[in-house]
């Protein structure tokens, strides 16, 4: 008895769970079951990575976007960047921060990224390196500044 109490809300948790997914999903600009990641040409030579730079600015690096498990050609998100690297998902799926330069020699700074349109912005105008960004609840967002 107690063993078929638990099985049906095993079902019932999870449809509810399959539910929720399902719906969570729904109005994404990208197909559903892309995976968005930095993509990043080799390194080669001697690196100190104890300086942090090859790790946290990567020269000639893009942010594409995959379907797993297909072989078709990914998806070139920041084609207009020099370099382009960290992005940072919003919690409805809308937008995209990341960390980039425009041209080479341009300090790093953060842009977003309109999901839907793919059309990006400018946040952060510094003379300094900006990386690492995030979104935090509220409409907010942090990042840090070299």
């Amino acid at each position: 008895m107690i063993g078929d109490r638990l099985k049906s809300f095993l079902r019932i948790f999870t449809l509810l769970l399959a539910v929720a997914f399902l719906v969570s999903c729904n109005g994404k600009s990208l197909k559903s079951g892309m995976l968005i990641l930095t993509e990043a040409p080799e390194i080669s030579g001697d690196i100190d990575y104890s300086q942090g730079f090859m790790w946290r600015y990567l020269p000639g690096a893009r942010i594409i976007a995959i379907r797993i498990g297909e072989s078709e050609n990914p998806v070139i998100l920041t084609k207009d960047f020099y370099s382009a690297c960290f992005p940072e998902v919003s919690y409805d799926g809308k937008f995209m921060l990341f960390t980039a330069q425009k041209n080479e020699g341009d300090p790093w700074q953060i842009w977003e990224m309109n999901l839907r349109n793919l059309k990006c912005r400018k946040i952060t105008s510094f003379h300094e390196n900006c990386t690492d960004p995030v979104y935090l609840p509220g409409e907010r967002m942090a990042f840090s500044r070299e």
